[in-house]
């Protein structure tokens, strides 16, 4: 599932091809423009960018690849959109397995593309899985699986201008096992990389800078909490703690998390029968994130429902709310949530 990004503020009519994408569409926030972005990608592997700036109040459209922006070649999978610096970073898979980087510097007021494995800036692996890219201190880090399961990590060192190449599980820099599902990396201090393995256990590879050294943990299954099994890819945020969420085989959510002032682990429900809310089933999601000091869960059902459920972090306890109408199929239920729910949300796999 990938959410989505954008503004509340009402603005000029874009004359949009038809939305018929093939997957949900993603979203972004531009902080040096402090524009939004959100798309999606058609059957034709085209990528659309609609983007409010709000300086000017009014809203546009771009195509990023396939001889418009770019030249980048057709998407085969959905795109991850990033900021790092005075760029903006649109990375996607193509058919062929190679991840490209369609990339506008905002200084310059240039378009460029880079291939990232597969002999163009790497020698990395074709890739099997999206694209999660984050940054890292100085470095832009892209991570993708492979066909053996392997996470690629292939990125770029601004201060020395180098690009670098490290497997992340398998015998590389740690001994997790195989990749399932596509990573998820996020910041914490230390740099994690989270992913779901071949039978469901949720796994966190973390590159500590400070010590200089390589962790491995197992979030649930009997490690560091005995959270169920995983049925789809998990998601983290930060509020304070650093959360690890995911959806099991019944569409339930579950969200493990370290907590630092008891020293413990802890885990919790967040939706169905016995849950912190009465949320129904998730049959996509979740998407995990902040805003402000709430932490916010959310999924869609199986009637394309939009569930979000949420805390503050105080004696409020937790809540939840729906979106959109219910009954509507998930890709209209996004669309239509798309220009009237947005509020910023960070790009997912």
């Amino acid at each position: 599932m990938t959410c989505l990004g954008s503004s509340t503020e009402s603005s000029r009519a874009v004359n949009f091809p038809p939305f018929n994408p093939v997957d949900a569409p993603y979203g972004s926030f531009d902080l040096e423009n402090m524009d939004s972005h959100g798309g999606w990608v058609f059957g034709s592997g085209t990528i659309q960018d609609a983007w409010y700036d709000s300086g000017i109040n009014s809203w546009n459209l771009q195509q990023i690849n396939q001889g418009a922006e770019t030249p980048g070649a057709a998407a085969a999978g959905d795109p991850f959109v990033s900021v790092f610096g005075q760029q903006q970073h649109f990375a996607y898979r193509d058919a062929a397995g190679a991840i490209f980087d369609a990339w506008y510097d905002s200084g310059t007021k240039n378009w460029s593309l880079q291939q990232i494995n597969m002999s163009g800036v790497t020698s990395g692996a074709a890739a099997v899985g999206d694209p999660f890219v984050t940054v890292f201190g100085d470095q832009q880090h892209f991570v993708y699986r492979d066909s053996t399961g392997t996470l690629q990590d292939v990125w770029y060192d601004s201060g020395g201008n180098t690009w670098s190449l490290q497997q992340i599980n398998l015998g590389g820099v740690t001994k997790g096992p195989a990749a399932g599902g596509d990573p998820c990396v996020s910041v914490f201090g230390q740099q994690h990389f989270v992913y779901r393995d071949l039978f469901g256990g949720i796994w966190d590879a973390w590159y500590d800078a400070g010590a200089n050294q390589w962790n491995l943990q197992q979030i649930n299954l009997g490690g560091r909490t005995n959270a169920p099994i995983a049925a789809a890819d998990p998601q983290v945020l930060v509020a304070g703690d650093q959360h690890f969420s995911y959806r099991d085989g019944f569409g339930i959510v579950w969200d493990a998390w370290y907590d630092a002032k008891s020293g413990a682990w802890q885990s919790q429900q967040l939706n169905g029968a016995g849950g912190l809310t009465n949320a129904p089933a998730a049959s996509d999601g979740p998407v995990a994130w902040v805003d402000g000091s709430k932490q916010h869960f959310t999924c869609v059902d199986a009637n394309g429902t939009i569930w979000d459920s949420w805390s503050d972090g105080g004696t409020d306890g937790w809540r939840y709310q729906q979106i959109n109408q219910q009954g509507v199929s998930l890709a209209n239920a996004l669309n239509s949530a798309m220009w009237t729910a947005l509020n910023g949300l960070p790009s997912l796999p």
